[in-house]
């Protein structure tokens, strides 16, 4: 992915520019650096730059030291974490195909999922078929708010609900 990094001089700082160009030069030596160039005053000093950078390494990186803060977060309990995390590794993925954690994105899935019991309780006179109770049940419910909620009817063996 690439970054345009514009940079504007301080007004009269050509000589605080002038003193960080050595360590400024030896810094874009540890990047990759597509193009880059000075912005020039009516004088001809420079008073600015232009630098376009590919990052992709160094913002997975980035994203990675947010990612085991989510991954932390989301392994003690915390479902949004779980999600943004999810929805990281993904971006993590657009910016560099060749990362790829399929073990680690399931896992967030699975722990960012609301597990919800829904109880259907007719409180009318009429009598409603079992059918309709199992077709209600068998509509796709996660598509309405969202790949991150599950409903069941009963409490399920081993899980343990979100809401009820």
């Amino acid at each position: 992915m690439l970054f345009a990094l514009i940079c504007t001089d301080k007004p009269n700082h050509l000589e605080v520019r002038l003193k960080a160009r050595p360590d400024h030069l030896a810094y874009l030596q540890t990047i990759t650096v597509k193009g880059a160039g000075p912005f020039l005053d009516d004088a001809g000093n420079p008073n600015g730059s232009l630098v376009i950078i590919e990052a992709k390494d160094k913002l997975v990186s980035l994203y990675e030291n947010r990612l085991i803060e989510l991954v932390k977060a989301a392994r003690a309990g915390n479902k949004a974490s779980a999600r943004e995390a999810y929805d990281l590794l993904n971006r993590m993925r657009s910016i560099n195909p060749d990362y790829v954690r399929p073990e680690l994105k399931e896992e967030m899935r699975q722990l960012g999922i609301n597990h919800i019991i829904v109880t259907l309780k007719n409180n009318s006179q009429a009598f409603i078929p079992t059918s309709v109770v199992d077709e209600l049940m068998t509509n796709d419910f996660a598509r309405n708010n969202g790949d991150w909620n599950r409903y069941y009817l009963s409490s399920v063996e081993g899980l343990e609900p979100d809401f009820s």
